[in-house]
């Protein structure tokens, strides 16, 4: 059973209070709603490449559980902000699996600049990270990414 960080309930609060007051509970209620595979596959398309399937996570893949890299973890950073769309990063000696991947919008505009606004500041301000969750949903039910040019 999840708990956060204080040992405490904080009752009904805004995914973007949630996110930016790092609450679990609520984190991982959002991964229940949008699914763990559709979640871990999001991730999957922010540049984290040695994901196991959803189900060797289960939700608490919400909570840190996962393996990732710095490489990794900067590159959804990059995601976030280029406002969604994903690119590869370039350094000398790229890893050959990244090269030559086109430029994919993975979040909406809105999606990446909400993520990118809650995390970034140092208190939750009004509003909701639905524009998240629909991306995240959109995500999942198109039939693939589209390249961006």
């Amino acid at each position: 059973e999840p708990d956060n960080y204080d040992h405490r309930f904080h009752g009904p609060v805004q995914a973007k209070e949630a996110l930016a007051s790092s609450l679990n509970i609520p984190a991982v209620r959002v991964v229940e709603l949008v699914g763990v595979d559709n979640f871990r596959n999001l991730l999957g398309e922010l540049g984290f490449r040695a994901l196991g399937d959803g189900d060797h996570y289960g939700p608490s893949i919400a909570l840190g559980t996962a393996d990732i890299t710095l490489f990794d973890l900067t590159q959804a950073y990059v995601a976030l902000a280029n406002g969604g769309a994903w690119r590869s990063l370039r350094f000398r000696h790229a890893d050959r699996a990244l090269r030559g991947k086109s430029s994919l919008r993975i979040l909406s505009a809105e999606a990446a600049s909400e993520v990118s606004a809650t995390t970034s500041s140092s208190s939750a301000s009004e509003g909701s990270m639905k524009p998240f969750v629909d991306s995240v949903i959109a995500a999942r039910s198109d039939a693939g990414s589209s390249a961006m040019s």
